[in-house]
């Protein structure tokens, strides 16, 4: 199950995409009846496809690729500003790289932070953001 995680790291990168395919592949779950994956086709693209039927021969294997991708760490980033996709994708691409371990990113938005970023893994919170820099600095002078 390794190997095919690693191989659909190019499709999940963020929090939605991995939602959006968790989505289908309970869909495909619900549907399909728990003897039949020839049908995958009809829940995945073909880039999608290529991949699972590599490692997906059972219905216990399409469940077990649900519960390994309920586990996949998530790395949330909360910034003072909408991103741009471009900017998005350059971001979690950057994340992802110096993460060294398989994750997910998900970006928030959020107005209170007033520049830099909030970022939150694995339980670890770090305030980078100007607001929380006020914040520690008033904190300290009281």
């Amino acid at each position: 199950m390794k190997e095919l995680l690693q191989e659909l790291v190019p499709y999940l990168k963020t929090k939605d995409a991995m939602s959006y395919f968790v989505n289908r592949i309970d869909t495909a779950i619900l549907e399909l009846s728990s003897s039949d994956v020839t049908h995958l086709d009809n829940y995945f693209t073909l880039k999608e496809m290529g991949t699972l039927t590599k490692y997906i021969i059972s219905f216990d294997d399409l469940k077990k690729l649900r519960e390994e991708l309920m586990q996949i760490p998530v790395i949330t980033i909360k910034i003072a500003f909408r991103p741009s996709a471009y900017f998005e994708s350059m971001l979690t691409d950057s994340i992802l790289r110096a993460v060294k371990e398989f994750c997910v990113v998900q970006i928030v938005f959020d107005h209170h932070l007033l520049g830099g970023a909030v970022v939150d893994f694995k339980g670890r919170y770090r305030d980078y953001s100007v607001s929380g820099a006020i914040n520690e600095w008033r904190r300290r002078k009281i």
